[in-house]
């Protein structure tokens, strides 16, 4: 400010040095504030620790209470030690998820597309299959990740994602991963050979691999080669969680799974998630009949233009006895298991205390 006021002085007397004095301070102040933003940039650190439940929140108010008013009376010493006891309860928050012998697969309700997030127990790992994105028509194209799928995230103290699958490249399967790649530590983003786009951390995976997280496997079972269509060289992946096995299909149609059940005759499953969003190109009644599945996940959204799911799809699971979770009826569906043992949960928002 007195630099600034400098200048206008000279202004007034000596025009020619003021145009240069200005000149320098341009400089310099567009230098310093460069180093301030690269410094802050740098500095930027945000501290994920989830939701707070009621009780742990009503601790936080009384403890941060305390820490005020002693400080108030200038009491330093002890709103020190308050102020202390706050960080170290927040810290043990932190902690919980890596002593929980519980874990959770989440199928987020994100509309017409595919997001599952699956949390291992003891924080062991944290896997991701698709990262739907919404309509390549809407205004704002981070959207579902700033409004769905970031919040959930991060609600559940999740800063670092161990794998993000996507199983192609449309829109609806992969819309939000360049914005969850901003936001997030992404150790390795694992697609097809047939995935076009370049990605950081981009990693190969096909028919016949397999990732494996702690003591959990992750069985590629297609594509083995090129089908020339994004759909069809959708990733199916294999699993088991919760003492059940589970089949992500991405937006395979028929005549996959009929390619499936030949190169996998044993394959079975327990809980499916159905293909294509319920779409009548999908989901064969053999498909059904050879997997056997007790229940069937549909990722759709409410009033889609497609008319997914579609009803014979519909029927055909439940003539199979399957039973049915649908995000545009059940919203978000938990799956929360520890050990072989394990229950579903529908209509989850971000947080399971707030059904």
């Amino acid at each position: 400010m007195p630099f600034n006021l400098l200048i206008v002085f000279f202004c007034l007397v000596f025009p020619s040095i003021a145009s240069e004095l200005s000149f320098v301070f341009i400089k310099a102040h567009e230098y310093i504030l460069k180093s301030i933003m690269i410094l802050s940039s740098e500095l930027n650190i945000q501290w994920v620790i989830g939701q707070l439940p009621i009780i742990w929140g009503g601790l936080y108010l009384v403890i941060f209470t305390i820490m005020m008013k002693k400080w108030s009376v200038d009491h330093l010493q002890k709103a020190f030690i308050s102020g202390t006891l706050l960080v170290l309860l927040l810290v043990a928050y932190c902690l919980l998820p890596y002593i929980s012998p519980f874990g959770k697969v989440t199928m987020l309700d994100v509309g017409q597309g595919d997001t599952f997030v699956i949390e291992l127990p003891y924080r062991k790992g944290v896997i991701m299959i698709d990262a739907a994105g919404p309509s390549l028509f809407t205004n704002n194209p981070s959207s579902t990740s700033d409004y769905i799928i970031e919040p959930f995230l991060k609600s559940n103290g999740i800063k670092k994602i161990d794998a993000l699958i996507i199983s192609h490249n449309d829109q609806d399967h992969s819309g939000s991963v360049e914005y969850l790649d901003s936001a997030f530590l992404i150790e390795g983003i694992y697609v097809s050979p047939y995935y076009n786009e370049e990605l950081k951390n981009k990693r190969i995976v096909k028919e016949g691999d397999a990732l494996v997280f702690s003591n959990y496997s992750f069985y590629i079972l297609h594509p083995g080669e090129d089908h020339e269509d994004s759909n069809e060289n959708s990733l199916v992946i294999y699993t088991e969680l919760g003492g059940l096995s589970w089949v992500f299909t991405g937006d395979i149609s028929k005549q996959i799974e009929k390619n499936l059940i030949k190169s996998y005759p044993e394959l079975s499953a327990d809980v499916l998630k159905v293909g294509h969003h319920g779409s009548h190109t999908s989901t064969d009644p053999n498909w059904l009949k050879h997997l056997s599945p007790q229940v069937a996940l549909i990722s759709v959204g409410r009033d889609n233009s497609y008319g997914h799911p579609h009803a014979e799809v519909i029927e055909a699971i439940e003539e199979q006895g399957s039973l049915v979770f649908r995000t545009d009826k059940h919203g978000g569906v938990r799956f929360l298991f520890k050990g072989d043992n394990g229950t579903f949960l529908p209509h989850l928002t971000y947080n399971a205390e707030r059904n």
